[in-house]
């Protein structure tokens, strides 16, 4: 047999067709769903308090906007909502003083990570996708860094910021890309994580 798809490289209904070859006749059409992922994400900023959600892009060239603030404020507790497709975007971060939080279920409405109210900030973040969202999406996302500034895109697992340097996280941005999917986003820095017992104090 052989297979062909239609109408298979956008949301919506798409198409299979299996026809038999050779000794084998006959044909075999059936329709399957393509989910949209509607992620949302929003940070709890010092002096701003929780700012908007934001809506991540399902682009590999255009870049969600940021959820925080490139203005030298610090992000103190981040939030995130899942829904569209199955599956859950779990999410934690490395908090001054505290260390890593315990992690957050993007399914989960009152779900949230870092602290509320101690003025600590943020310095790493780290996001894990599993089952449907996971099969279907990869999932990217950076960290903008004090002195750092963008760091690079990190992948589903991968840690975002810094550690041993003491540097506030202020922002980040998440996007999505169809399985297989082109990303073509860049950032100033190549690296989405430094670590200062690896990259020395001044790394480059």
């Amino acid at each position: 047999y052989t297979v062909k798809y239609t109408n298979n490289t956008k949301v919506g209904t798409a198409t299979v067709t299996i026809p038999g070859k050779g000794d084998y006749s006959g044909t075999l059409k059936k329709t399957f769903k393509i989910k949209k992922v509607n992620f949302k994400y929003r940070a709890y900023v010092q002096k701003k308090n929780w700012m908007t959600f934001q809506v991540a892009n399902v682009s590999g060239t255009k870049a969600s906007n940021i959820a925080g603030t490139t203005d030298n404020l610090r992000m103190e507790t981040i939030q995130m909502r899942l829904s569209g497709v199955n599956g859950d975007v779990k999410y934690r971060a490395y908090v001054q003083k505290k260390g890593w939080t315990q992690w957050g279920s993007a399914k989960d409405s009152e779900s949230w990570t870092g602290t509320k109210g101690l003025s600590l900030r943020l310095e790493m973040i780290q996001l894990q996708a599993s089952g449907e969202v996971a099969s279907l999406y990869d999932m990217y996302y950076r960290a903008y860094s004090e002195k750092f500034g963008w760091l690079g895109w990190a992948k589903s697992g991968e840690k975002a910021g810094s550690a041993g340097y003491g540097y506030k996280l202020e922002a980040f941005q998440v996007n999505f890309v169809q399985k297989g999917g082109a990303f073509t986003l860049t950032s100033p820095r190549a690296k989405c994580f430094y670590d200062k017992t690896k990259d020395g104090a001044n790394p480059k």
